[in-house]
């Protein structure tokens, strides 16, 4: 599964889940000889998507899947355009490109087939949800759980139950939500992804009333990402745990969480979660500077 940039840090609500985007190393369809065109462009895609410019990796990622002679290539790259649309919010044409990617792989049945195919339910899953489709979303990511796990690719199988966790958390099944996460926080997963269960969890928790684990569940993840040097992660568990101590009553250690998530935010470049910060800070105790 391709590791795509960090989005800014800045949806942070009563219950808005985290979605950071990371996971395992990037598996590829068997090698094949393809066009001197196709491998120039898959080569252009890859420098445009490391460098976060979506538009220019879809771009190439198209004309790459236009022109490859190989089923599982095809579909890989028609997959990719879909994802670093889906990443500059053209749901629609990333519903398309995972469309294209299904047809382009109907007929194989190499051992990546499978994979690809459960890669292709994420995308269009995460579509689905994007556009508030939740039953046909929650298919799709359920199927590709399924998928994962036969498979036993644990993390992309996380991954997929996280989605999943999000469009139920959204259909307002809260409870069978946090059921999923709970499950998650279980599993010993790469320390991005364990910072998007924990965050999302403690917020479901503080939707719910349950103070005192949300509370529990954010500190945990406020550790995690300070360990794994994760600024980003760090400054969004703290100031959503700042919320949640705030409801505890206990000011003092809110107004220090929120300000240690400005300095943070400034630090990482996130303008938009620092100000949310400084006015976190102020609703509890004057002007943040």
């Amino acid at each position: 599964m391709r590791r795509l940039p960090k989005r800014s840090p800045t949806t942070i609500c009563s219950y808005e889940p985290i979605e950071r985007h990371i996971v395992t190393k990037r598996r590829r369809a068997a090698p094949r000889r393809e066009a001197p065109t196709v491998a120039r462009d898959q080569s252009l895609a890859e420098q445009a998507y490391a460098a976060g410019d979506m538009a220019g990796a879809a771009q190439h990622f198209e004309s790459a899947a236009r022109t490859s002679t190989s089923g599982l290539a095809r579909a890989e790259a028609w997959k990719d355009a879909g994802v670093a649309l889906r990443a500059c919010r053209r749901v629609g044409d990333a519903m398309a490109s995972a469309r294209n990617a299904r047809t382009a792989i109907e007929t194989e049945h190499a051992p990546y087939a499978a994979y690809l195919r459960a890669e292709i339910a994420v995308l269009t899953g995460n579509c689905l949800a994007d556009q508030g489709r939740w039953p046909e979303a929650d298919r799709e990511l359920a199927k590709a759980a399924s998928e994962f796990t036969r498979l036993k690719k644990w993390i992309e199988a996380a991954q997929a139950t996280l989605g999943r966790a999000r469009v139920l958390a959204e259909r307002g099944e809260k409870a069978a939500s946090i059921t999923l996460l709970e499950e998650l926080r279980e599993m010993q997963l790469p320390a991005p992804l364990a910072s998007q269960v924990f965050n999302n969890l403690g917020l479901l928790y503080k939707s719910e009333g349950r103070l005192r684990e949300a509370r529990e569940v954010l500190e945990q993840d406020i550790v995690l990402c300070r360990r794994a040097e994760d600024a980003s992660g760090e400054a969004i568990a703290l100031l959503n745990a700042a919320g949640v101590i705030a409801l505890q009553h206990e000011n003092a250690q809110a107004l220090e969480y929120a300000g240690r998530a400005a300095s943070l935010f400034a630090r990482v470049g996130a303008p938009d979660g620092r100000e949310r910060a400084k006015a976190f800070a102020n609703q509890l105790q004057g002007p943040l500077k």
